[in-house]
């Protein structure tokens, strides 16, 4: 959820992995385009990045309408974080901030994973939920090449198993 996001990027700012004063396409430069290169670390975490509009919708070529993306493009996290990269904005950096209710995952999820150079899954637990002494994951965000929330060694967490406890 967004809560537990904002935490990673908390523990991330923390570490002094991340600057909230920075801009997000100083980490993310993909980010930057279509107007959004300003938006800082902490404009984000305010919902104040411009992209509340965003609800992952393909943009539509010169003469095309735009159409939902399928099921299976929503639900792909790699694809999701490509698209709000190359996402427009969707109101103006200047008006007040609007909740990021579609994009603040991808957003959030995707600047932690660029900064601390593992997948969201993974940094969660390292970051978030290990120094708690939690386990398993609390958040449904993760990556198709991560099968869910692993331990150090690379297995992984038995809560995230589709097998029931002994």
């Amino acid at each position: 959820g967004k809560a537990v996001s904002a935490i990673l990027i908390h523990c991330l700012i923390d570490k002094q992995k991340l600057n909230p004063t920075r801009r997000i396409s100083d980490y993310w430069p993909q980010f930057g385009c279509q107007w959004k290169a300003p938006v800082t670390v902490q404009r984000a975490l305010e919902h104040h990045a411009g992209i509340s509009g965003f609800n992952g919708g393909r943009v539509a070529k010169v003469g095309e309408v735009a159409r939902p993306l399928p099921l299976q493009e929503l639900c792909n996290w790699n694809v999701m974080v490509e698209h709000l990269a190359r996402a427009k904005l969707t109101e103006s950096l200047d008006g007040p901030p609007k909740e990021h209710g579609m994009s603040y995952g991808w957003l959030i999820g995707g600047l932690a994973e660029r900064v601390g150079g593992a997948s969201y899954p993974v940094l969660l637990q390292e970051h978030v939920l290990e120094p708690l002494g939690i386990s398993g994951c609390i958040s449904a965000m993760h990556r198709p090449d991560t099968p869910g929330p692993r331990k150090k060694d690379g297995s992984l967490h038995a809560s995230s198993s589709s097998e029931s406890p002994g």
